[in-house]
């Protein structure tokens, strides 16, 4: 149950809509069609950026989206352990159905998007090129879930946004 409202909430908060669909769907749509323009698209090129618009998103996703929501629901989780038969195990594992869905999700619009502008061709080696993104995307889901913990959520707020620092105004950053 909570696998699914963590999925809903995800997909309703803007930022997850627009930094890890939109924007790498946008450069993934920008980039087909200068190469298509400047006439130097091939097969290989349209599965090398597929490739990264997936990465772009799901990085998105498992650094910031997924840093941010542990550091503000951890507290909850920490009770929820101590006061239920809701183990943190529990918890942990619920996540990484979360982010498997998400990611997969990211993938989805991908394939979509590139199937549609025929840049990309479904066969076995995308299935291939997905089932390795999405094991990437597990390895950064932990780091996310690790900085998420050491990190609080304003900090990991500034960071996420390219011109800030980070910084406190004593010049700190906010480690737990």
């Amino acid at each position: 149950m909570i696998k699914w409202l963590d999925i809903k909430e995800t997909f309703r908060n803007r930022r997850f809509i627009l930094f890890t669909l939109i924007f790498p769907l946008g450069w993934y749509i920008m980039i087909i069609n200068i190469s298509r323009a400047a006439k130097f698209f091939d097969v290989s090129n349209g599965a090398l950026w597929f490739v990264v618009a997936c990465v772009i998103g799901i990085a998105g996703n498992s650094i910031v989206t997924f840093s941010k929501k542990i550091s503000e629901t951890q507290q909850f989780y920490r009770l929820q352990s101590k006061t239920s038969h809701y183990a943190m195990k529990h918890w942990l594992l619920d996540q990484v159905v979360v982010q498997s869905v998400l990611n997969l999700s990211i993938c989805a619009v991908n394939v979509l998007v590139g199937s549609l502008l025929k840049a990309i061709t479904v066969n076995l080696s995308l299935l291939v090129l997905i089932i390795l993104i999405l094991g990437l995307g597990l390895y950064l889901s932990v780091i996310g879930f690790l900085i998420g913990i050491l990190v609080d959520g304003d900090t990991i707020s500034a960071l996420s946004m390219p011109l800030s620092m980070g910084y406190d105004s004593v010049g700190h950053i906010h480690v737990r």
